[in-house]
């Protein structure tokens, strides 16, 4: 009896911190990196150095409104670090290497990075590849071209246009962040007011039973694929214009930090469920890791080390909440 009593306890304890993470539990993570890196570092806690950390995590934010809505439909994709940099090797290398007009390269670009999310979503829907499989090979692919283009160079980006994306204002506010408040705001719009975004939901949620209701479940999922290549394309012209040049090895990790940020955000990989407010603040949390470690000079490796831990304990989350809602069916 008493064994039993244990059980039971153990288990309502474990629902009540799944709770508590789902509802509100990232916020208070977030809290407390901030009160951990304020005492240890006397910059870390100042206007400037948040704006600091919007605009160095708005590359990753941009395309984590995409991923986002990605897992909710129930797919993945690895491959928007790789479009990043192929996207500044191709401004570089071929949008001002053959004297483009820059706002044609801008167009050009953003064509590019959908191309990318068109072919994820026909590998996924058409071609039967399971996501994580085709966009894992999508990325290697997207990265090694980006090594060819570039001659596995780096190139320095001397248009202004092009840095602007980067280092320009709006006002006060740098680009990179109206941009990524921008990417959110849309798509908030769009999960909370659109049938479109209802149907991203429900094909996530049990997608046979979307198609038998008349929803087109392929077409979704491709035009999902492509807004996030589309986002991809932005933030590779956001990390060039920051970078002030583009380089192939560019946003190795940004592919995981993304769906990182997308998990702790309640997001879950088997689809059906996701909210932009938690992404939102799951990307702040990698931007202030991010940038807390790199005040107190900890090493790359154990930064990465960190980062590593926090996706395993997002992906730990995403299981303790799965089996929490398959125990009250």
């Amino acid at each position: 009896m008493d064994k039993q009593t244990n059980e039971l306890s153990a288990k309502l304890i474990l629902q009540k911190i799944v709770d508590c993470v789902a509802n509100g539990g990232l916020l208070v993570f977030m809290v407390l990196l901030v009160i951990f890196f304020t005492i240890q570092s006397p910059y870390f806690f100042s206007y400037n150095n948040f704006l600091n950390i919007l605009q160095s995590v708005s590359v990753i934010g941009i395309t984590a409104a995409g991923i986002m809505l990605v897992i909710i439909s129930g797919g993945i994709d690895l491959s928007t670090g790789a479009q990043m940099a192929f996207i500044g090797c191709f401004i570089a290398e071929i949008i001002i290497g053959s004297g483009i007009p820059w706002y044609i390269g801008m167009v050009l670009s953003c064509i590019v990075g959908m191309g990318v999310g068109l072919i994820n979503g026909l590998l996924v829907t058409y071609a039967g590849f399971v996501p994580f499989i085709a966009t894992l090979g999508m990325m290697n692919i997207i990265r090694g071209a980006a090594y060819i283009i570039s001659n596995a160079q780096a190139v320095y980006i001397s248009d202004p246009h092009f840095a602007w994306m980067g280092i320009g204002k709006i006002g006060s506010i740098p680009v990179p962040v109206v941009l990524f408040l921008g990417a959110f705001i849309i798509t908030w719009a769009v999960l909370k007011f659109t049938v479109f975004g209802r149907y991203v939901y429900s094909i996530g949620g049990n997608p046979e039973a979307s198609r038998l209701a008349g929803i087109n479940v392929k077409a979704i999922t491709i035009s999902l694929y492509v807004i996030t290549g589309f986002l991809a394309s932005i933030s590779g012209m956001v990390l060039s214009g920051l970078a002030g040049s583009s380089v192939p090895a560019a946003g190795e990790s940004y592919g995981t930090d993304i769906v990182t940020a997308v998990l702790l955000g309640g997001a879950s990989l088997r689809g059906g469920k996701g909210n932009i407010v938690s992404t939102f603040v799951g990307v702040l949390v990698i931007g202030i890791m991010n940038n807390g470690m790199t005040l107190l000079s900890v090493p790359q490796f154990w930064q990465i080390f960190a980062k590593g831990v926090l996706m395993l304990l997002a992906v730990a989350l995403d299981q303790l909440r799965e089996r929490r809602s398959a125990a009250r069916v």
